[in-house]
């Protein structure tokens, strides 16, 4: 609807200038709002399942747990996860560094000491198969190279089929990042800079998801249901 009547209002301005076409009707006219949909996020349980169907004591078990963990804490992209670079982690701080981020924004982003515990347990397991253990991608593929699109997708939707979560999909970790970020109390500013949005259309569906699962708690917390009276 809204790219119809962009083009609608695009088309009467070209009238306006070529034919002397009144245009300010059309072009006075708001776009409706639109329903915002559910959010795709992750329950607790579902995280982690996830991250249990990740355990075991190969590489690549220390990998997917790893970038599991860090998928869902800090919410970021699946491009910004598999551009990481060995140099654009601080795993003492617990920081990583996005250098290209949508638009090309860069930002910093803070994850748990846990997740920095898992990321340091998969890099010491990869140091005998990697030339330069210091440089280069922190995510690697069985040959060797960095993880590709389709590698993450690929063993992260087989771990969620063991985990038995239905319907996964490598973008509602980020989801699910930012619902628990809403959920807990935190802010919009600080959930924005945390996961490098632009504006505030995604925020307001992820404040919307996390209030009604809080006013869900509530009625639960002070016994509303009519059996109780």
């Amino acid at each position: 609807m809204r790219l119809r009547l962009a083009a609608v209002k695009r088309f009467a301005a070209w009238l306006a200038a070529e034919e002397g076409f009144d245009a300010d009707p059309i072009l006075a006219i708001r776009p409706p709002k639109m329903a915002q949909a559910a959010v795709a996020d992750l329950s607790d349980n579902e995280v982690g399942r996830l991250l249990k169907a990740c355990e075991g004591t190969d590489l690549r078990d220390k990998r997917d747990k790893a970038m599991v963990a860090l998928l869902a804490e800090t919410g970021l992209r699946a491009a910004e996860l598999l551009a990481l670079d060995m140099a654009d982690l601080d795993l003492d701080a617990c920081l990583v560094q996005v250098r290209h981020g949508k638009g090309g924004k860069a930002r910093r982003v803070r994850f748990s000491p846990g997740t920095a515990a898992l990321i340091d347990r998969y890099l010491r397991a990869r140091r005998n198969t990697v030339r330069h253990p210091a440089e280069g991608p922190v995510w690697l593929s069985a040959q060797g190279r960095r993880l590709s699109y389709t590698g993450l997708v690929g063993t992260l939707k087989a771990r969620a089929a063991d985990a038995g979560v239905v319907g996964f999909h490598v973008h509602r970790l980020r989801h699910t990042a930012a619902v628990r970020w809403m959920q807990s109390g935190g802010s919009e500013t600080g959930l924005r800079a945390h996961g490098g949005w632009s504006d505030n259309s995604m925020i307001g569906r992820y404040t919307k998801t996390a209030s009604e699962r809080l006013a869900a708690e509530e009625f639960d917390r002070l016994g509303l249901g009519l059996t109780e009276l």
